[in-house]
């Protein structure tokens, strides 16, 4: 089964909640991350880069990693606006996409701050991601630093190229790296 359509919603005010991802939140997951490659990547990947990228996305990839990885949502109401996944054994942040109706007012910082405060209670000091280039200025917001060129391997074996980025975390206050930005 593919990723199907999303309906669209109101984004003033946005009010998300961060929760964990539970089994049945695939196929939402599935929608926000075909959405958000389509639409916010295109001005850094060329069509073709965005085709195979988008096009091989299924709900039961999605399921899966809920029940192997560190997965959260970002909810506006019942609707999941964004998520993140990450590898806390490899000290890697896997994945954070907005749906672009929510993409800059504070979804995807809402999910790296939890992905932060849950790596510290995991005993993580250090956090790397590979950003694809349309993200780096958001991870650089973030406090993280470009660490040099990357590629990201696709499933079908085509490669993408991102930034090898970093973020060394710290005991302060959850967030309050981030607000300073």
């Amino acid at each position: 089964m593919d990723c199907g359509s999303y309906s669209q919603v109101s984004t003033s005010p946005v009010v998300v909640t961060i929760r964990r991802a539970v089994p049945g939140d695939g196929t939402q997951l599935c929608q926000v991350h075909k959405t958000s490659i389509v639409e916010l990547c295109g001005g850094h990947y060329t069509r073709e880069q965005i085709a195979v990228w988008a096009d091989p996305r299924h709900q039961e990839e999605y399921e899966r990693a809920i029940g192997s990885v560190p997965t959260f949502v970002a909810e506006h109401g019942s609707t999941i606006v964004g998520f993140a996944m990450a590898d806390w054994n490899h000290r890697l942040i896997l994945a954070v996409y907005v749906h672009p109706d929510y993409a800059g007012v504070g979804v995807g910082r809402k999910l790296v701050r939890k992905l932060e405060a849950e790596a510290g209670s995991a005993g993580v000091t250090e956090l790397w991601l590979n950003a694809t280039l349309n993200s780096v200025p958001f991870y650089e917001r973030c406090g993280y630093a470009s660490r040099g060129s990357a590629k990201n391997t696709l499933p079908n074996g085509a490669e993408l190229p991102c930034v090898r980025m970093a973020k060394r975390l710290t005991a302060e206050p959850a967030g309050s790296q981030l607000d300073q930005h």
